[in-house]
């Protein structure tokens, strides 16, 4: 499965405990055939057609049950495989942009499998592709409240994305900021959509800390340095976008969005802070000699 920590281990021991706890007790208040067919243990075991002991017929009635349980333990197995082929299907729809064949994908593994949460997840974020905004957040509290707390991340950030959707500022940024604390590796687009949403409800400082996060993260990723830029300029923080400008032309020479923010600077005569000439030539020599393979 794409997500881990739902202990299906314990879930699967349960449900087989479960039914043998069932067949138990249907076969000491009826005597019957813990399998449900055929002849009930006491006929087939009557004193006018063999003589067993009991210790025999206890033994017997056990391995009923074993087989029984193994068989029921192939059927969940088999479950299993169909609820991640289901779960797989639907991200793939999903990703096509097929909403409502993965939102039915999905629905059909959480009927396969309903004690399992990570299919609530996957329904929630059909929903926000569908702008069922109101079942979205339904579908993914239900996710929240199942799993570990150290599993939850994706589900906040989701949750946080909702509530941008329906323009609840408070919730988003309480979501997101839960999400923050259980951080977790995960991709480009999980923390640049959050960065975005925040950004959009003028949460500026909030989002640039989910950059620095996501860039800590994901190092070589250098939208990350053109996010950061934006966002410190944002927030009238000049001296700080100069010089993660030039850290960015030390890695993309290309970057003509960095060489607009040095001009911007200069042109604007923007006070650069504390920041020393001779500083700031070291940092424009360190950044030369990085882009001609010297240093």
């Amino acid at each position: 499965m794409m997500m881990n920590g739902f202990k299906l281990n314990q879930k699967i021991l349960q449900w087989l405990f479960l039914g043998l706890t069932s067949m138990t007790s249907t076969a000491s208040a009826h005597e019957s055939n813990p399998l449900g067919y055929g002849k009930t243990f006491a006929e087939a075991n009557s004193a006018e057609t063999i003589q067993v002991s009991p210790e025999t017929r206890d033994y017997t009635l056990i391995q009923q049950q074993i087989m029984a349980a193994l068989f029921r333990s192939r059927q969940i197995g088999q479950r299993l495989s169909q609820y991640d082929a289901l779960l797989d299907e639907g991200q793939a729809y999903l990703e096509n942009g097929q909403d409502n064949q993965a939102l039915a994908a999905f629905a059909q593994a959480q009927r396969l499998i309903p004690f399992v949460p990570e299919s609530y997840f996957w329904i929630a974020k059909a929903m926000v592709a569908k702008k069922n905004y109101q079942h979205a957040e339904k579908f993914v509290l239900h996710f929240i409240s199942e799993v570990a707390s150290d599993k939850a991340s994706a589900g906040w950030h989701l949750l946080g994305r909702t509530y941008a959707k329906l323009e609840n500022k408070e919730l988003m940024k309480a979501a997101y900021k839960n999400a923050f604390k259980l951080k977790g590796n995960h991709s480009v687009a999980y923390w640049l959509s959050g960065a975005n949403d925040l950004a959009e409800f003028n949460e500026h400082a909030l989002a640039l800390d989910w950059v620095n996060l996501g860039f800590t993260q994901h190092p070589t990723a250098l939208v990350f340095l053109e996010r950061k830029v934006q966002l410190l300029l944002t927030l009238d923080q000049w001296q700080y976008a100069y010089l993660l400008s030039w850290n960015w032309l030390s890695r993309d020479i290309n970057s003509q969005r960095a060489w607009q923010v040095l001009i911007e600077v200069q042109n604007v005569n923007k006070p650069l802070g504390g920041l020393k000439q001779d500083s700031l030539a070291q940092i424009q020599n360190l950044n030369t000699s990085t882009l001609s393979g010297t240093y």
